[in-house]
């Protein structure tokens, strides 16, 4: 967290933390896009994956909530595939 600076934009940020929960959500108000944002303890910076500019070099760790995963996720998965809207 501490090799991040932000440049501009920071009037436009909004943050929501879910009451109750460890759950947060910060975006832009200009345009609805997820930002990256610090965690309540301030010891993690949350990067949505959507934010990225390319791709990460690194893979995924964890399945976070696993317990509260949809019905339709592993089904979803092995869904069809394709490159755009389904014609």
């Amino acid at each position: 967290p501490q090799n991040v600076e932000w440049l501009s934009g920071q009037a436009s940020m909004k943050r929501f933390d879910y009451p109750g929960r460890d759950f947060t959500s910060v975006f832009c108000t200009e345009c609805g896009s997820g930002l990256p944002y610090l965690s309540k303890s301030g010891k993690a910076l949350i990067v949505p994956a959507g934010s990225l500019n390319d791709e990460p070099n690194i893979a995924p760790q964890a399945n976070i909530f696993w317990l509260e995963r949809t019905a339709w996720f592993e089904p979803g998965v092995s869904a069809e595939h394709f490159d755009g809207f389904p014609a």
